[in-house]
């Protein structure tokens, strides 16, 4: 799949959807009665767990201002990692945007 910059850019900004709003009702006109209430839970409906307990799915964040502060040399490397092909002669900007698109290939949220 080809991602022209201004592609990469647009689906930067798509807001994701929030995984732990989509068990909550389509409709929230009418709450959802609790079929067995607990007197010590006040709140009814999903909680969230802590950060640190949320499993991460893919590999981690990239942030693109990292990359720029990085060198030719490590963005070389980074290249090699990723299995782009004919980086050598790029400059610099192409060299991001090239890893910019490999990242989104394999769906890395990339910030920035």
């Amino acid at each position: 799949m080809t991602v022209t910059y201004a592609r990469a850019r647009r689906l930067l900004t798509v807001p994701r959807p929030d995984p732990y709003l989509t068990a909550l009702p389509k409709s929230r006109s009418a709450p959802v009665p609790d079929p067995d209430p607990s007197p010590a839970s006040p709140h009814s409906g999903p909680t969230r767990p802590p950060p640190e307990s949320i499993p991460t799915r893919g590999p981690p964040p990239v942030d693109i201002a990292e990359l720029k502060q990085k060198s030719v040399a490590e963005l070389h490397a980074l290249a090699e990692e990723l299995s782009i092909t004919n980086y050598s002669g790029l400059r610099k900007q192409d060299l991001i945007f090239r890893i910019e698109q490999a990242l989104l290939d394999q769906e890395t949220v990339i910030r920035g």
